[in-house]
């Protein structure tokens, strides 16, 4: 189900005239209590809680409450209600976010890359894209800053930062138990309790124990279904204790999330004649049909019967918090994480038969086994305070890793249209980073303007040093050093105490590196990613707070953006770029908010994004020679319009509880997965994924007074309630002769109990 730009103009239209609860609702845990009051939404966007309509700074916050009525599960849903987000989970790593804000990101879960999109849990940040899609165990909100973020965000956030903000413990004993029984074996169950204060120690502690388990997205007849393409049984455990003693606290973290997981259908949507009339044969050399679909989600395709992917990961973090006097605080985040992945990751059927130079036999489209290990240590240490009309705060940053990947791929090179040979390819390297920063930030509040007017100024200082090894397919390796100052200014001035203008200017910066990829003799090093943005804006509530508009315009200039090409594959294994482009990012994002009756909610948020290359060079298949391509290359992952729209309804319902009916609709442009212009690559535009709308519906009784001290809640839940066919993410395979991708999940629906005390 697409929609005509005709329609999408006046969807957005009636959306923008008559919606509301933008996605921006985060309450802190002493608010939590009392969602009445829109201003009170508290965020940490400038590393301190600040309501979110003071911040002059383009973020949106999505509270735990919205996250359970979207059915929000991992931080890659968010694109379902967040303006200019585009997320999907990472090809063959199931915890993976391919994370893009405002069209920049990375599709390559490669081990040697720096996502450009940060994610953070507590502060603490995430190495790794293939580890940042975590379960969202036992989360207060999410908060998504967009744009480059050089100065408070500053490691390596040249797109964004998703930060995850996880609940402080409760005062009082608590328990809480959710069951969720879905479509397709589904079945969750999140146990979660609360210690309350233990004594006069100063001491609460939360403890959440999380299982989730679901048979596949589509059916494989080879395998049973709990084997079947997106299949998974994970269990994950959190726990978080919280010290208070006068003017110290202290907050202790460990996360824990272990699972098997089948990887997700890639299905074969365009191939090469030669690669058709070859596989083709297959049946009448005893193996299966060759299976294709170029029109939408194939709800039968045997796949490699294989192993599931095992994934393991595991954070500690400690944050300490010192008031030094009432104008001066001291925190500290120590933080150690571990993850791995190990499994294979099938693109293509199962079962196929061909003829060899040693004879028929069993043919191997394509798969690979990248495993990936990684851990890191982090250290931040921040001052802040305020002197008069002057606000500050600084830090020092240290960051270690140690990410290796050891990868096998197999697949089946064409010789002609009744020849193939099968291959086996090897890749190993391992990468250590080591990451330093000092920043600071002053915000000056005039008094003589009764603190209408701010002004704040931002700098940080990075160096990165890199060293890599790589063992396989070729033998090299290298070091490499890089220093950056980015810098941020940000004024702002409140009209009426309900309405701000904001501007901001600002750099970000992300490290250079190594590219595995690269071909054996080629140049494998890639510079650093550098942008400036501008932008403009206003944050506003009008009736009595009973509407709310935020708007925000931006034009963000990149050099030497790294574009992540994927050029196919050879005997010794894939072969990419990371190429060096210049492009400019131009746009808009606006979240507005009605409440016209008591009880009843709208909302709508529109992100539009036009972008364009200054410089991308590609070999001109004719010469040979590079050519820039800037009028014809593509921004993979980035949709020109994003659309989240809803609507719900609230009534409390006499010694029954609280009713709730809610219906949200999210739409996406044409996306493309590849930058390589169709003159190239012709099959990129064939494996785009069209414009797509999705509807999610939900019914819910709340606060059902089961005793005097139990209560409970029961749900009604449909997701993606029409089945719309869309394409998460692509690939073209170029010399292996076939391109495809890995579908949405088609409808599903289910229902939620919950029991409290």
């Amino acid at each position: 189900m697409s929609v005509s730009s005709a329609s999408l103009k006046s969807g957005t239209i009636i959306a923008m005239a008559c919606v509301a609860m933008p996605a921006a609702y985060a309450q802190n845990v002493k608010l939590a209590e009392q969602n009445t009051d829109p201003n009170e939404i508290i965020v940490s966007a400038r590393r301190v809680d600040e309501s979110l309509q003071q911040v002059p700074v383009a973020v949106s916050a999505v509270s735990s409450a919205m996250l359970k009525d979207l059915n929000v599960r991992t931080p890659d849903q968010l694109n379902a209600v967040v303006p200019n987000v585009a997320m999907v989970q990472v090809g063959g790593s199931p915890i993976g976010n391919v994370a893009y804000i405002r069209g920049i990101g990375t599709g390559d879960p490669n081990a040697a890359l720096d996502p450009p999109v940060a994610t953070y849990i507590d502060g603490v940040y995430i190495g790794r894209m293939t580890a940042a899609n975590l379960e969202l165990a036992d989360v207060q909100r999410i908060e998504v800053l967009r744009g480059p973020q050089g100065t408070l965000f500053g490691r390596n956030t040249t797109g964004g930062a998703i930060s995850l903000v996880t609940r402080v413990p409760d005062p009082e004993f608590g328990f809480e138990q959710r069951v969720t029984i879905g479509e397709r074996g589904e079945f969750i169950s999140r146990s979660r309790v609360t210690t309350g204060d233990l004594g006069q120690s100063g001491l609460r502690a939360t403890a959440v124990y999380l299982h989730r388990q679901r048979h596949g997205t589509l059916n494989s007849p080879t395998l049973p279904s709990d084997r079947d393409p997106g299949a998974l049984s994970l269990d994950a455990f959190w726990t978080r204790i919280h010290g208070e003693w006068g003017s110290v606290t202290a907050d202790y973290t460990f996360d824990l999330m272990n699972g098997d997981f089948m990887s997700n259908a890639y299905q074969i949507m365009v191939a090469s004649d030669r690669f058709k009339n070859y596989f083709g044969r297959s049946e009448s050399l005893g193996g299966a049909p060759l299976v294709m679909g170029a029109d939408g989600r194939i709800k039968n395709l045997p796949v490699l019967e294989s192993d599931p992917i095992d994934v393991r990961s595991l954070g500690h973090a400690l944050t300490l918090n010192a008031d030094l006097s009432d104008a001066l605080s001291v925190k500290s985040i120590s933080a150690y994480r571990k993850f791995h992945k190990l499994g294979v990751a099938p693109y293509g059927p199962d079962g196929l038969r061909g003829s060899t130079p040693t004879g028929v036999q069993d043919m191997l489209v394509y798969a690979s086994r990248p495993n990936q290990y990684q851990h890191q240590f982090s250290q931040e240490v921040q001052l802040y305070g305020t002197s008069g009309d002057l606000s500050y705060i600084g830090g020092l940053y240290y960051f270690r890793e140690k990410a290796r990947e050891e990868g096998i791929s197999r697949g089946t090179f064409l010789i002609s249209d009744t020849l193939a040979a099968p291959f086996t390819s090897l890749t190993n390297f391992s990468v250590k980073s080591v990451a330093k920063a000092a920043f600071g930030q002053l915000t000056y509040r005039p008094s003589w303007a009764d603190e209408r007017l701010e002004m704040a100024g931002g700098l940080r200082y990075s160096h990165d040093r890199k060293v890599f090894q790589q063992t396989a397919s070729t033998v090299r390796g290298g070091t490499a050093s890089f220093d950056n100052v980015s810098y941020n200014f940000t004024a702002s001035y409140r009209i009426t105490p309900d309405v701000m203008l904001f501007g901001r200017v600002g750099t970000g910066y992300r490290a250079g590196g190594f590219n595995t990829r690269a071909s054996a003799g080629a140049d494998f090093t890639f510079k650093p990613e550098k942008a400036n943005v501008y932008e403009i804006g206003i944050k506003s509530d009008f009736l009595d707070k009973a509407v709310r508009f935020n708007v925000t315009g931006f034009y963000t200039k990149y050099r030497d953006l790294q574009v992540n090409q994927f050029n196919g594959v050879t005997k010794d294994g894939t072969v990419g770029d990371i190429l060096s482009a210049a492009a400019v990012y131009k746009g808009i994002e606006t979240e507005l908010t009605i409440r016209p009756v008591r009880g009843l909610t709208l909302y709508s948020n529109v992100g539009y994004t036009d972008a364009r290359y200054d410089r991308i060079f590609f070999p001109n298949p004719a010469t040979g020679f590079l050519e820039n391509y800037a009028d014809q290359a593509y921004f993979a992952y980035q949709p020109k319009w994003t659309v989240a729209n809803g609507i719900s309804y609230s009534q409390p319902l006499a010694s029954v509880g609280t009713f709730q009916v809610r219906l949200d609709h999210s739409y996406t442009s044409r996306r493309y997965f590849a930058a390589s212009p169709a003159a190239i690559a012709p099959w990129t535009p064939l494996i785009s994924d069209p414009s797509h709308n999705v509807f999610n519906a939900r019914v819910s009784l709340s606060d059902i007074p089961l005793t005097d001290r139990v209560k409970g809640d029961v749900a009604l839940w449909g997701q993606n309630i029409f089945s719309e066919e869309y394409i998460n993410n692509a690939i073209d395979f170029g010399s292996l002769g076939f391109a495809g991708g890995v579908y949405s999940e088609p409808a599903r629906f289910g229902v939620d109990f919950t029991v409290r005390f």
